[in-house]
């Protein structure tokens, strides 16, 4: 009963806006997670979807953000190349890290699909195949931004501290529920 009260609890909070500092609401604590049952931790994903939806682009801003991927793909440099694959929802598309200018970016491709969640974050990571919320929250581990969409090519700049030597997957990643989606590993 206990556990239950305290999954509930956290959920509560977290569909009342008590979150991070990057604007994207704290989920259930690792140790609340770990007590969620299976549908308990699906429940509280889509309560939280139904309070604070996915910002999707318009036509015409997700035909600019495609158009700026693919200049950059064009233009640039590819370092690093990669498929998403699916780790515990359906992600689809490639992803490349590209020289472009002055800059590296992030490119997904305009064939990327991922299912919906809540608060889906792109993420750079230091493991070629993260497993868990701890390697997901790990200081090496870039979290580039929210996706702008959940269907098409989008463009994420790479802070320039960023070693991409050191990159070895682009994950995209439920943050408040501290789930992978899918994982694309890029070629040595």
């Amino acid at each position: 009963m206990k556990k239950m009260f305290t999954a509930f609890f956290c959920v509560l909070l977290m569909l009342v806006g008590f979150g991070c500092g990057d604007g994207i609401p704290r989920g259930p604590s690792n140790a609340d997670l770990e007590a969620m049952t299976q549908e308990q931790k699906l429940d509280g994903m889509k309560k939280m979807m139904e309070e604070h939806p996915q910002n999707e682009l318009t036509p015409e801003q997700k035909e600019e953000e495609a158009r700026r991927m693919r200049q950059a793909v064009r233009e640039g440099t590819i370092e690093h190349m990669a498929e998403f694959r699916k780790e515990s929802y359906e992600v689809v598309g490639s992803v490349r890290i590209i020289k472009w200018g002055e800059k590296n970016v992030v490119a997904i491709s305009e064939d990327f699909f991922t299912e919906q969640g809540p608060y889906l974050v792109l993420a750079l990571s230091p493991y070629v195949a993260p497993r868990n919320a701890a390697e997901m929250e790990n200081p090496k581990t870039i979290h580039l931004g929210l996706l702008k969409t959940l269907v098409g090519g989008q463009l994420f700049e790479v802070p320039k501290e960023v070693d991409l030597s050191q990159v070895k997957s682009a994950v995209v990643y439920s943050k408040p529920f501290k789930v992978i989606f899918g994982i694309g590993t890029f070629i040595p």
